[in-house]
């Protein structure tokens, strides 16, 4: 992630920077070691230093029950709503304005997330040079790599690559 993003923009935790809630291994590895791009363009900003229960930053909101766990952390922004952690299963949710009871899973885990954030950005810099990358490739790959878990990832692909 180092060699792709730099040290400043896939910046990595140390052990007693990962949050309380975050218990889930996989998950606290790929903070640890992997890092998370902290933007895509100005579809996805990532803040790993200010991952912190999703109750505690949306405070006057009658959230949905999964969203008020202490183990459901932010982690970022994505298109119009809030990337979430699930720090017990590793799981990506995306809470959005509608709030709804069963939120959109962008990846099953945090590792894939990173996976299919890397594909986006790198075929965004490809398009830069060459207008003819193939985004129905690039939404297969990432269909692949997230297990199809979410719709948004095509409006996230068709936003930045047009």
């Amino acid at each position: 992630m180092i060699r792709i993003f730099g040290p400043a923009l896939a910046p990595v935790l140390q052990p007693h920077e990962i949050p309380e809630g975050l218990t889930e291994e996989k998950a606290r590895w790929t903070l640890q070691h992997l890092g998370v791009p902290t933007s895509i363009g100005d579809v996805v900003v990532t803040d790993l230093h200010s991952m912190v229960p999703v109750g505690e930053f949306l405070t006057g909101l009658e959230l949905p029950p999964w969203a008020r766990s202490k183990n459901i952390l932010k982690l970022g922004l994505f298109l119009d709503g809030f990337i979430c952690l699930d720090g017990v299963d590793g799981a990506v949710l995306l809470l959005t304005r509608e709030l709804e009871e069963a939120p959109p899973r962008l990846a099953d885990d945090l590792e894939s997330f990173v996976s299919a954030l890397v594909s986006v950005s790198e075929a965004t810099a490809r398009r830069r040079h060459s207008p003819e990358t193939d985004i129905h490739t690039l939404k297969a790959r990432v269909a692949h790599i997230t297990h199809g878990t979410s719709d948004v990832w095509e409006r996230m692909i068709e936003s930045l690559m047009g």
